[in-house]
């Protein structure tokens, strides 16, 4: 945009905003609600599901949407609040407790109940670096 037409709509913004509130646009709008859906039942597949699915089917060793990565901690680590973090990130993205088992020759996703993180303690000191 131009500093020139930008120039010329500020000086007309009034008459602008008057217009825009006068205007009769009808609206053939109608307003949906979103109901949610129980979790306690199967569900199908969303259409971004449906391909990911598709693509894991047509190549089922590849691991081109899987990331892997390892971590190095150092210092105290506070057991009790990685697990109840972990446990919350899984609480609330139910897509960490979805599974896509196939049901009549149909994939569909399954979501399990929200549960608790526990994660093995096991110390290693006594091995030499």
């Amino acid at each position: 945009m131009t500093p020139e037409i930008k120039e010329e709509i500020a000086a007309k913004k009034p008459e602008i905003l008057d217009f825009l509130r006068a205007a009769k646009i009808p609206t053939n709008t109608v307003d949906l609600e979103i109901i949610p859906v129980s979790r306690d039942q199967d569900l199908p597949l969303s259409f971004a599901q449906q391909r990911l699915w598709f693509l894991q089917q047509l190549s089922p060793d590849s691991h081109s949407y899987n990331l892997l990565d390892a971590l190095r901690l150092e210092g105290n680590l506070n057991l009790l609040a990685l697990e109840q973090s972990l446990s919350e990130l899984i609480r609330r993205h139910e897509i960490l407790r979805t599974t896509f088992p196939m049901v009549e020759g149909q994939p569909i996703q399954r979501i399990a109940p929200p549960s608790t993180v526990s994660l093995p303690l096991e110390d290693l000191q006594g091995l030499s670096k």
